[in-house]
């Protein structure tokens, strides 16, 4: 679980570019709670990116913000591959994709 964490500046060029400030695997069990991402820059997913292939696990957001954050594919503050993502009072605003969404 993360809690009043902030994710910021960050940039993710691995293997998988996915997720600059998180990145979330299959069968993960995520609870992100009041945090900040913002700044952040990967392949997919500039601010929070989650690869549920498996379509195992849970990912939910609560009172979040992803701001300001830039993919060079798909999911400017957010990108799933698979499964489910709640969010609840989570805000998405400013981010880029220079793909989808």
């Amino acid at each position: 679980m993360f809690e009043n964490y902030t994710g910021a500046d960050s940039f993710n060029a691995g293997a998988l570019p996915s997720g600059g400030g998180l990145y979330v695997e299959s069968g993960s069990e995520v609870r992100v709670i009041a945090t900040e991402f913002y700044g952040n820059i990967a392949g997919y997913g500039g601010g929070i990116g989650v690869y549920n292939l498996l379509q195992q696990g849970t990912v939910t957001l609560v009172q979040n913000a992803l701001i300001s954050n830039h993919a060079q594919g798909d999911g400017g503050g957010l990108w799933v591959y698979g499964g489910d993502v709640t969010a609840n009072s989570t805000t998405l605003a400013l981010n880029l994709a220079e793909g989808s969404g």
